[in-house]
């Protein structure tokens, strides 16, 4: 017998199994990948990097790395020196940004000496002292030239001051974001790890694989995701490497981990994913922007010409096990002078919420050009819908586990066309139709569709009791579920 699962009124997403009796079911799980954006605005820098968003009362903030500056500048690792400027954008429905002024300035965010990247994080600790209230944190060599990641403090989101120093362990050259989350911090950064390669290459070069061999061995090093914790923000735990529910190995840069805000029990992350074929051919030639591929494969760093970025979709309960869609959720779209590089598909953290039934995400454009103002993307994503349960046009069925809920409604994000349709039956634990307990066909596509038996009545009789759900479904996709 299946262990029962006590779902409460907790919106639970259909991304998985977890509460699906595979043995009892025969839908199909797949992402929803997103389609072409539209832009919204442009930005006019050298460079837009590593873009993080987060609401202040009635409007949004999007902070990013803005390009060289004037004044002071640092050493990075290999000797050469620059200094990068943050700013920010505000905007109240997501279409229209501008830059606020800050006390009469235009560069409207001060933290010194950014080298390399930086996230903004405004913190919801309800006991977070007032002038520590946004965080930011970005890797550099700030106290005694030790380099590592570390954190800046600002009261009110425009002046940070250097705090203190987080870690040494690992590399964190991406967006290393922070997070509170069930009463303690936590840290997402990027790292390397070991991999033992393929001995064919051109299997090597099928799986993208970029080889770094570690000195002294065999192996080669992957770019990869850590996490480390805190309960004080202060003292930080070791990194340790997430753990996914595949074995592939894929190149993991940036993280864009997230609490996922309509189901706050659950994690989710769009990571770019790193994808460098080992040589030069003939298909390069022929794409988009060949003149300056072709001038980025000549230089110093030929992987400049070989490299392309997509970006993934993944979701965790625990923050440390993910689960990880291997098809790309972001595709650099249909190819143009100056898509399809190395850069494409960072996308900003964070959403904007229209209220309606989506949200908007962003990227960024012309990545490698530094005399051109930088387009920004919207993309408009489902609510719950970065992956679904689909039937085919034969009927499909799902059986849930046994579960308990609190709610006398059943509310379902879904959609069919209209020859499908979803057919909702309340069975019990055992599995056995409860009589009269079968809903109408549902059809239609909507975020939040009230499920209602056929007799009129609702599951209001049955709650805390352990029962299951069968969802028959035909040219349907099931997003989500949530009781009330």
């Amino acid at each position: 017998m299946s262990k029962i699962i006590d779902i409460a009124d907790r919106r639970e997403p259909f991304w998985d199994d977890y509460l699906v009796d595979r043995a009892l079911s025969d839908t199909a799980v797949q992402v929803c990948p997103l389609g072409e954006p539209v832009q919204v605005t442009e930005i006019p820098d050298s460079i837009l990097s590593y873009p993080s968003i987060c609401k202040v009362d009635d409007q949004y903030r999007m902070y990013y790395i803005a390009g060289w500056m004037d004044g002071d500048v640092m050493l990075d690792d290999d000797g050469s020196s620059y200094h990068l400027g943050v700013k920010v954008i505000v905007s109240r429905d997501g279409i229209n940004w501008e830059f606020p002024k800050v006390n009469g300035r235009d560069d409207n965010v001060t933290i010194e000496n950014i080298l390399d990247n930086v996230f903004v994080y405004r913190d919801t600790n309800p006991h977070c002292p007032a002038d520590e209230l946004y965080k930011a944190v970005a890797s550099g060599r700030y106290i005694d030239n030790k380099y590592g990641l570390y954190m800046f403090t600002s009261a009110d989101g425009f002046d940070f001051k250097l705090s203190r120093f987080i870690t040494d362990k690992g590399t964190f050259d991406t967006c290393n974001t922070l997070h509170y989350i069930d009463g303690r911090y936590v840290c997402y950064v990027r790292s390397w790890h070991d991999y033992k390669a393929p001995e064919n290459e051109r299997e090597c070069m099928m799986n993208d694989f970029y080889h770094t061999p570690t000195p002294g061995k065999e192996a080669c090093s992957l770019r990869s995701i850590c996490v480390l914790y805190s309960d004080d923000c202060i003292n930080w735990s070791d990194p340790v490497e997430l753990e996914y529910t595949d074995d592939l190995d894929h190149q993991m840069y940036t993280n864009n981990a997230m609490v996922y805000e309509r189901a706050p029990h659950m994690m989710i992350g769009f990571p770019t994913r790193y994808c460098e074929r080992l040589v030069w051919n003939g298909n390069y030639e022929q794409m988009c922007g060949y003149e300056g591929r072709w001038k980025s494969y000549n230089s110093a760093n030929p992987r400049e010409g070989l490299a392309l970025t997509d970006c993934l979709f993944m979701f965790s309960r625990d923050t440390k096990s993910w689960t990880r869609f291997n098809e790309a959720f972001i595709t650099p779209g249909y190819e143009q002078e100056y898509n399809w590089v190395y850069g494409d598909c960072y996308p900003a953290f964070g959403f904007v919420d229209t209220g309606k039934e989506y949200y908007m995400m962003y990227t960024h454009g012309y990545h490698h050009e530094f005399d051109k103002p930088k387009p920004i993307y919207m993309y408009k994503v489902r609510k719950d819908g970065f992956a679904c349960h689909k039937a085919d046009a034969t009927e499909r069925v799902i059986v849930t586990k046994p579960i308990t809920f609190k709610g006398s409604e059943l509310h379902i994000n879904f959609e069919s066309s209209p020859y499908g349709y979803i057919i909702v039956e309340l069975l019990d634990e055992d599995g056995n139709l409860i009589p009269d307990k079968r809903s109408f066909e549902v059809f239609g596509n909507t975020i939040d569709r009230k499920v209602i038996f056929e007799d009129g009545s609702d599951f209001a009789p049955f709650e805390g009791q352990a029962v299951r759900l069968r969802f028959r479904m035909r040219d349907a996709k099931l997003y989500s579920m949530k009781f009330e």
